[in-house]
């Protein structure tokens, strides 16, 4: 199957930005049936819920651990995704968590500023060996609430979280401080382009849908997002009191193409 691989040069370009934008990883057929299965399906529907920004608007996520035999479990585990991880982290993976982010025209709230490992360390990782893959179901811009992230933030180290809203949140004193010596991007996507991100130590947030009117055909922004763990070494996993439920569903990945 053709599509683009993720260079040594790109990995370089990770490292030293916390994150590369790969454009037009999934062809417009397929992005049809996963963004059909985002809107209608009923067991995503029913796996869903909601969480308030600071200034009290919902967005929507679905959430899952265990991969099965679905098009967004063909889709983590394909070989499109597997092998840029694997580059990414530097050995075979294991597959942790995978979402579905949804925003509704008009009420679509923010997901503040955080990094991922400022509270999956809390889940037994001990190390910040792990990524995110986000893969953009529908147009993500400014209008509809696209990702932003603070560029290089991946190598200041851990920041201290606490809630913002029912959300949690980095230490914004950090984040001030964060923006006004680092550059802040807004990642725009068109549908099919993929995010690769060390989000666990990278500072990120998104932006409301506010500029999205009910009756636009725009919907808010549409994500999948399936993490990562790397296996050896440094990014080996350790339950403080034990494996607990989220350390026990970890799963190996396997290198097939889903579609």
């Amino acid at each position: 199957m053709d599509y683009k691989k993720i260079s040594a040069a790109d990995k370089a370009q990770f490292e030293k930005d916390g994150y590369i934008l790969i454009k037009g990883m999934l062809k417009a057929s397929e992005i049809k049936k996963l963004y059909d299965i985002a809107i209608h399906d009923e067991v995503i529907s029913n796996k869903s819920f909601d969480r308030g920004d600071a200034n009290g608007l919902r967005t929507k996520l679905a959430l899952w651990y265990s991969l099965g035999d679905d098009a967004y479990s063909l889709l983590a585990r394909s070989k499109r995704i597997v092998e840029g991880v694997n580059l990414l982290l530097g050995g075979e993976s294991a597959h942790f968590h995978s979402k579905l982010m949804q925003k509704e025209p008009k009420v679509g709230g923010a997901w503040e500023w955080h990094q991922d490992y400022g509270y999956w360390y809390r889940d037994g990782f001990l190390y910040p060996q792990m990524l995110s893959v986000l893969t953009a179901l529908s147009p993500a811009n400014k209008e509809n609430g696209c990702l932003q992230v603070i560029k290089g933030s991946h190598l200041m180290g851990r920041i201290d979280h606490g809630f913002s809203g029912e959300q949690v949140g980095a230490n914004q004193e950090r984040v001030d401080e964060a923006l006004k010596n680092l550059e802040l991007v807004y990642v725009e996507m068109e549908a099919g382009d993929r995010l690769q991100s060390g989000f666990v130590a990278h500072v990120h947030g998104d932006v409301p849908s506010l500029g999205v009117s009910s009756g636009s055909p725009q919907r808010g922004g549409q994500l999948i997002q399936p993490a990562f763990v790397g296996e050896d070494g440094p990014g080996a996993v350790a339950g403080r009191d034990g494996p607990n439920d989220h350390l026990g569903r970890l799963g190996h990945v396997e290198s097939v193409v889903g579609f």
